[in-house]
């Protein structure tokens, strides 16, 4: 069973990842989560609430992949559970990190049995009139 802190430690490792791309923070605060908090949900409401980065969470095929922006985090079932950050998909392998595995290359064939298909990526083209 993974332990408290190291939820928080993973969270932030992503959020970090993401949030250092799309902006010129070169430092962010660290977060305390709980197990309850630690979800895809939850990384949403953080990055617009306090880094004004609009993200959709949804369900992607793995087919699909490629129509989404990267980077872009996903649930995969390794070790019970645990999320990643996919860096790209090129000529049919994807890239992903973790602060457990590192950095892995799978096929899309290896991917899709660890991978729950559920995605948050940063939604380009959100509308600023609504919110």
């Amino acid at each position: 069973m993974i332990n408290y802190n190291h939820y928080a430690e993973s969270f932030n490792f992503l959020l970090e990842k993401i949030v250092k791309k799309e902006t010129n923070n070169k430092k962010i605060k660290k977060y305390n989560i709980n197990y309850e908090d630690y979800n895809l949900f939850y990384f949403n409401s953080i990055l617009k609430q306090d880094f004004d980065i609009k993200t959709i969470v949804a369900r992607i095929e793995i087919e699909d992949i490629e129509s989404i922006p990267f980077p872009a985090l996903v649930f995969l079932k390794l070790n019970g559970g645990t999320f990643a950050i996919v860096n790209s998909y090129e000529k049919g392998k994807i890239y992903w990190e973790n602060i457990d595995f590192g950095k892995q290359i799978n096929t899309m064939t290896l991917f899709n049995k660890i991978c729950e298909n559920i995605f948050l990526f940063v939604d380009y083209e959100a509308d600023d009139s609504y919110a």
